[in-house]
């Protein structure tokens, strides 16, 4: 008799968040722990670890965060997840997703792939029907594609989308009335995409796919980030990104940033169509190469408020050590901790934003 499991419950009235780290179950084999409050889970299995007979008894259970490994899993530990609304979950191995159809309150879900995914059809099968308004995706093993108008005809209620390391492709215009917020990262494949998006306001894209998907209907677009993946960031910039708002006038907000930084890119400078720059009520560069010269277009501009320069090297050649660059519109102007000044003498910041003058350099 002494090898058969024991038997226990706990009660947690007053638990509201549980931290389940790494634990090693033995020999408590069948644990019932009554937490009618808990409201919160982060849940972290070891190599190995296995929950046995342990269950968790908590019908307010709104969010969950899980790294599993090998078999720690929530519907392995919880009893019913009916009333879950968040979920973070990382997969490193293939697994079932049917106990995502219980999750019937789940508006939340970000799922990060660490195992072969090859088509995310049976996420969108198990998902259909689910009140879905935020969704990310991200998958590091291998090459996940994704059929555009069948995957949001199984998530209509969205209203934020991420994908990330996904190919994706749609062969007809799609309407998504409620997305409000896009991004897609490290894209590799984009084909043939056209985006009816009449409440889109935040977008986050690549330059190498900013000019393969097209939208429409998009007069609510306001913010938009980019990631230069050239090295040749003056070219990106005009061939991709100016297009882009010259097409869509209505965004106001731009942050362009070179994801891998290298001392080898070259430098952003004054371009003959930097006037299209002139809608921006705001503006940040983050791990940039600029040239002073590059800030002397926003001299005229009356509605730049907001100028945010973060880890930027700025080549000072042609502006005298004396002199500075006044942009008077500017309300804001931001330079974090880590802007460097090249080809200059000068301690001071060559940029003054109205009549106050920017940050000094640390």
């Amino acid at each position: 008799m002494a090898d058969e499991p024991l038997a226990c419950i706990w009660t947690m009235t007053n638990l509201k968040r549980l931290v389940w780290l790494e634990c090693d179950y033995d020999p408590l084999r069948k644990v019932t722990i009554n937490a009618p409050n808990l409201e919160s889970i982060y849940l972290k299995g070891s190599k190995g670890s296995s929950p046995g007979e342990i269950r968790l008894q908590c019908a307010l259970l709104k969010h969950i965060e899980c790294k599993p490994k090998e078999h720690d899993f929530p519907d392995m530990l919880i009893t019913d997840l009916g009333s879950v609304e968040t979920l973070q979950l990382i997969l490193e191995n293939r697994r079932d997703l049917e106990f995502l159809r219980g999750l019937r309150q789940l508006a939340d879900l970000d799922m990060t792939f660490r195992c072969k995914m090859k088509y995310l059809d049976e996420l969108m099968d198990t998902c259909a029907g689910l009140p879905i308004r935020i969704l990310n995706i991200s998958c590091f093993f291998e090459k996940c594609s994704v059929n555009l108008e069948q995957f949001f005809a199984n998530f209509t209620e969205l209203e934020s989308l991420m994908l990330r390391h996904v190919e994706v492709y749609a062969e007809c215009e799609i309407l998504l009335r409620k997305l409000k917020n896009l991004q897609l990262r490290s894209i590799k494949y984009c084909e043939d995409v056209t985006l009816n998006v009449p409440s889109l306001t935040n977008l986050t894209l690549e330059s190498n796919i900013i000019d393969k998907i097209i939208f429409t209907n998009a007069s609510s677009l306001s913010n938009l980030i980019t990631y230069l993946t050239s090295k040749k960031l003056k070219n990106s910039l005009e061939q991709t990104v100016f297009p882009f708002l010259d097409i869509h006038r209505n965004v106001e907000s731009l942050t362009l940033i070179n994801d891998s930084f290298r001392k080898s890119d070259d430098f952003l400078d004054i371009s003959t169509n930097a006037h299209i720059l002139l809608n921006l009520q705001s503006l940040e560069l983050r791990l940039i190469n600029v040239t002073v010269d590059f800030f002397r277009v926003f001299v005229e501009s009356k509605r730049l408020k907001n100028l945010t320069l973060t880890d930027c090297n700025i080549d000072c050649r042609g502006l005298p050590d004396g002199e500075h660059i006044r942009l008077v519109s500017v309300e804001c102007l931001n330079t974090g901790q880590r802007c460097y000044l090249k080809n200059t003498t000068r301690a001071d910041f060559p940029l003054l934003a109205g009549g106050i003058t920017g940050d000094l350099l640390g």
